[in-house]
């Protein structure tokens, strides 16, 4: 019998018992516990610190931990929770700082009209033409509805699901009227007592960091209102690599285990499920915008069953496991999604808490890594209906871009990395409250390095905008070099034991920066440059008229410090850059709210040139050359 200790989680006041050996992380996964794992629990980004109260509680420091833990922190209790096993009765106590908070800065918000279209239609159909229908013929119930329904609105409809079958049975004949509604594709999803007035639409953007949804009204195509939230799996990776790793290696993991005691085939023909992590990863997600919704309809004052469609516009990863798609196929060459059209299910079969037989639609898909979330913003900006030359770019976790013009699209995704986002940074932390988010240099103050911080909370870690804004102060006042080193003579650089810069402290602050987050923002920026470059060079374009922004990342650093760090060619910085924030979601409400919008992304999606980097000739040259920074004036 396996062997289960008692433990404690504090703040949390949460008791629980856990399997000997297991390591923190995974027991807090196992009973809500949010602690940070920004690399997936891999044990190379520090940043599920916490504190043990009795060492003999858990497994010895290991070699990860010592490299990553001062002797101090050891001294101090703390260690890491993806690395560290439980081996007996412990407290473990989760910092502010490794609390994985789902807070969003901020709400998203949509403005602007909306073209009024949907793929659902309601009904009314009166009780007693239900009950004279038949005339002898032996038409079932169903069947009435469905020849009332075309005889007064002279429009064909059917039933497909076995739950509006079951939503008709449960009429009620004494009632004056029932609602049948109705979708094109999906035939009747409902029956509904009395006459209903309104259908109400879910938006939802579904991003690597991020889940943002937007609950429509479907007759007058307004917005009625808006919510986000931090997208629980990141307790799995803060990129979609990591989390495909951690289904790929749980997997492995589990076949390892089942083999050592010749239970596979049994286990295999047993209908258990075979992904537990896989099925963890999409239970969040369906969770969190299950509540999302709820938030939504609550502050609408509305109720569930008012909700008759929602579209999911993602990337390629995060719509594969909400769909329950195994995303590993993504994460091997070729990297091919399961499939590249839109899928189009019901609530009960992917597990939304709605009606069941309500559609949900999601965006089709270019590639493995460029998803439906830039399909979504391009559809939002209606890029495919101009002339001129448009380059989208949504910079997140991933880099995702799009080139349009009249002779064609263009598309490549760049591993930019989650450095952008404050992740694999060593005081990286998300843009909320304390974060430090603009960084510039005072030349008055002989190059004096300030900063401001998110809601002007004292400073407790820096934000990707902090980040790029810091580089290019820090190149701005000499303390960074063109190849990404200090000056260890400049103030605020501290020294190692051979006089050479290891860190830069922001003044009056412990917020520092080291040459290995230099060299992570030097990766991430590089593989945009190129990206970029390569891009118009396939398209054969030299001059883009039009460039947009988006992404909460994309919109929300200063793009002079990005132009001046080189993470941005000066091709497209001539003719100006337009930062547009939600296009991902704007375009996920148009899909919604018209139906014919889903039509124009399809001959969109189909007619992509799909660009690899790797098949790029001297591409690692060309990322080479581009870690480096721009020099600047007079620097030799």
């Amino acid at each position: 019998m396996t062997e289960t200790i008692d433990i404690s989680f504090a703040p949390f006041n949460k008791k629980a018992k856990v399997r000997a050996g297991i390591t923190i992380a995974d027991a807090a996964a196992a009973h809500n516990v949010p602690i940070r794992s920004d690399c997936g629990k891999h044990g190379i980004c520090g940043k599920c610190r916490v504190v043990v109260d009795d060492p003999a509680g858990v497994s010895p420091v290991g070699g990860t931990e010592a490299k990553m833990l001062s002797e101090r922190e050891l001294a101090d209790s703390l260690r890491l929770a993806c690395q560290t096993r439980i081996t007996g009765p412990v407290t473990i106590t989760v910092p502010d700082d490794a609390t994985l908070n789902g807070d969003v800065d901020g709400k998203p918000t949509l403005l602007g009209a909306f073209c009024i279209n949907p793929a659902v239609q309601r009904f009314y159909v009166p009780t007693d033409r239900i009950r004279q229908a038949d005339q002898g013929r032996g038409l079932s119930l169903s069947d009435r509805i469905v020849e009332q329904v075309q005889k007064t609105d002279k429009e064909r409809i059917h039933f497909r699901s076995r739950y509006s079958l079951e939503a008709a049975s449960r009429v009620d004949m004494r009632l004056p009227y029932v609602t049948v509604v109705h979708h094109d594709e999906q035939g009747v999803i409902s029956v509904v007592k009395g006459s209903v007035e309104s259908s109400l639409g879910v938006a939802f953007d579904v991003g690597t960091t991020t889940l943002a949804a937007y609950m429509c009204d479907l007759v007058s195509g307004e917005i009625l209102t808006s919510r986000a939230m931090i997208n629980p799996q990141r307790r799995f990776g803060l990129d979609v690599i990591s989390r495909i790793a951690s289904v790929i290696e749980d997997e492995a993991d589990l076949e390892k285990r089942l083999l050592e005691r010749n239970l596979l085939d049994r286990y295999r023909s047993s209908g258990v499920p075979e992904e537990p992590v896989l099925d963890k990863m999409k239970h969040q997600v369906i969770t969190a915008m299950d509540d999302l919704a709820g938030q939504c309809l609550k502050e609408a004052g509305r109720e569930r069953e008012e909700i008759h469609e929602i579209t999911v516009a993602g990337n390629t990863t995060m719509q594969h496991i909400m769909a329950g798609f195994n995303p590993k196929s993504i994460g091997v060459s070729p990297y091919l999604p399961v499939t590249r059209s839109p899928v189009l299910m019901d609530c009960v079969e992917i597990g939304l808490d709605l009606s069941p037989a309500t559609p949900v639609y999601m965006f089709p898909m270019v590639s493995g890594f460029l998803g439906g979330d830039i399909l979504a913003a391009c559809l939002a900006d209606e890029s495919y209906k101009r002339k001129d030359t448009t380059l989208i770019i949504d910079i997140g976790t991933n880099g995702e871009l799009l080139l349009i013009n009249e002779n064609g699209i263009w598309g490549t995704s760049c591993a930019t990395g989650p450095a952008f986002e404050g992740a694999q940074i060593s005081c990286g932390m998300r843009a909320s409250a304390g974060a430090v988010n603009r960084v510039y240099m005072v030349p008055e103050s002989a190059g004096r390095i300030e900063f401001e911080t998110i809601s002007n909370a004292d400073p407790v870690g820096i934000c990707g905008s902090g980040i790029i804004d810091a580089l290019a102060a820090m190149r701005k006042a000499g303390i960074i070099r063109e190849n990404g080193t200090f000056d260890p003579d400049k103030p605020g650089v501290v020294r190692d034991e051979k006089g050479l810069g290891k860190a830069f402290y922001l003044p009056g602050t412990k917020i520092h920066i080291t040459l290995n987050d230099i060299r992570q923002v030097q990766l991430a920026k590089a593989a945009l440059f190129v990206g970029i470059e390569s891009l118009l060079e396939q398209a054969g374009v030299e001059t883009v008229s039009r460039t947009l922004l988006t992404g909460a990342f994309g919109t929300g650093f200063n793009q002079d410090s990005a132009r001046s760090i080189g993470m941005l060619p000066d091709v497209i910085c001539r003719t100006g850059i337009d930062t547009t924030p939600n296009l991902a979601g704007a375009g996920a409400v148009m899909a919604l709210l018209d139906k014919s919008k889903r039509t124009d992304i399809q001959r969109v999606f189909q007619n992509v040139h799909t660009l690899d980097l790797n098949q790029v000739p001297d591409f690692v040259s060309k990322l080479s050359t581009a870690t480096k920074f721009p020099a600047n004036h007079g620097e030799k």
